[in-house]
C-alpha cells in the first residue's frame, strides 16, 4: 500500500503488503465514509442509485469485514511477495487475543447491517418479486428507495452488457434491432439443477432458449442464457452494441444475507448469551433474499 508520493519515500517499488493490513485499511475507510454519505433518497445526491450512499456503504462494509474474517488462500508467514503459494486459512489477526479476536469483525459485519435493516421500508425494501428487479434494471430504473442499492452508472448510451450478457437473438426483430445479440457469456448447464425446484430465481437466471425471427427456439442443452438481461424488456429498441444498462452492484437483499451471515458467526459460545438477550431479528431469520 502507498499513502506517500514516492518523490517523498523513494521507494519506487514497494512491497506487497499483507492482506490484513489492506483489508484494516479498506474497513477503516468505509467506517470513516459512511459519516459522509446520506441513506437513499435523503439527500440531494442520493436520490438515485448511481451515487454513493449510507446504505452501500454499510453493506460493503459488512461484505468486506465478512471476507477479511474468512478463510483464503494466504501466503506463509515471512513470504509475501514470493509467490509462494501458502494454504487456505484465516488471517492471524482473527485469532484470540488479537486485533480481530472474539469475532470482532462478524460484530462489525453485523451491526453494519442492522443500520441498513433499521430504515427499511423508509430508504430501502426488498421487492415482492426477484423478477421485477431485474425488469427494472432493463428499464434503467434507478430511483432510490427499493431493493437496489447501488449501481455502475453508465450512460444511457454507453456498456455493452446486453451484446455479452443478454438472451441471445440470432435475428433482428422487435426487441432487438440488430441480428445476432446476446448470448456471448451466460451460466453453466448445471447451474440450473443447483436451484430447489420452487425457486424463483432458477427460472429468472437460466433461460435453455434463444430469440430467432421474432420467435424463441430452444437451444442445445450445452448452450443457457441469463435470463437477467432481455432485450423484451427494455423500453427501447436497441441496434447497436452499446446499451447503457447499469448492472446492480448491490441490493438491500444482499445486506440482509449477510447480516444473517454475520449474526451466525458472532454467536459463538461465548456470546450467545448476549445474543439471546438482545432477543431475535426477524428480517434475519430470513433463509433466501435471490
Amino acid at each position: 500500500m502507498r499513502f506517500q508520493p514516492i518523490g517523498e519515500t523513494g521507494d519506487v517499488n514497494k512491497p506487497r503488503s499483507d492482506r490484513d493490513e489492506i483489508y484494516k485499511q479498506i474497513i477503516a475507510d468505509l467506517e470513516e465514509a459512511v459519516d459522509y454519505v446520506d441513506w437513499p433518497g435523503e439527500g440531494v445526491r442520493t436520490g438515485t442509485v448511481t451515487r454513493v450512499n449510507k446504505a452501500f456503504a454499510y453493506g460493503l462494509l459488512a461484505r468486506v469485514c465478512l471476507s477479511a474474517a474468512g478463510y483464503a488462500q494466504r501466503p506463509d508467514e515471512g513470504r509475501i511477495g514470493t509467490g509462494d503459494i501458502g494454504s487456505n486459512r484465516r488471517g492471524k489477526l482473527v485469532e484470540a487475543g488479537q486485533e480481530w479476536g472474539d469475532n470482532i469483525l462478524y460484530t462489525k459485519a453485523l451491526d453494519a447491517c442492522k443500520a441498513v435493516i433499521a430504515k427499511e421500508n423508509v430508504c430501502v425494501k426488498l421487492e415482492g418479486s426477484f423478477e421485477e428487479i431485474w425488469r427494472d434494471m432493463m428499464k434503467r430504473q434507478v430511483s432510490a428507495g427499493g431493493e437496489t442499492l447501488f449501481v455502475i452508472p453508465f450512460a444511457d448510451n454507453r456498456g455493452q452488457w446486453m451484446n455479452n450478457y443478454a438472451i441471445r437473438h440470432a435475428t433482428a426483430d422487435k426487441y432487438c434491432g440488430k441480428a445476432g445479440a446476446g448470448g456471448t457469456i451466460g451460466p453453466v448447464p448445471t447451474l440450473f439443477y443447483e436451484y430447489d425446484k420452487a425457486d424463483r430465481r432458477r427460472d429468472v437466471t437460466c433461460i435453455p432458449y434463444r430469440w430467432n425471427g421474432g420467435k424463441q427456439e430452444l437451444e442445445n442443452v450445452q448452450k443457457w442464457y441469463c435470463g437477467k438481461y432481455r432485450y423484451e424488456w427494455m423500453n427501447d429498441v436497441i441496434s447497436g452494441n452499446d446499451c447503457g444498462i447499469k448492472p446492480i452492484l448491490m441490493r438491500y437483499a444482499d445486506v440482509v444475507a449477510d447480516g444473517r451471515r454475520g449474526r451466525q458467526r458472532a454467536q459463538r459460545p461465548a456470546l450467545c448469551q448476549r445474543a439471546a438477550a438482545q432477543g431475535p431479528l426477524p428480517r434475519l431469520q430470513v433463509e433466501q433474499h435471490g
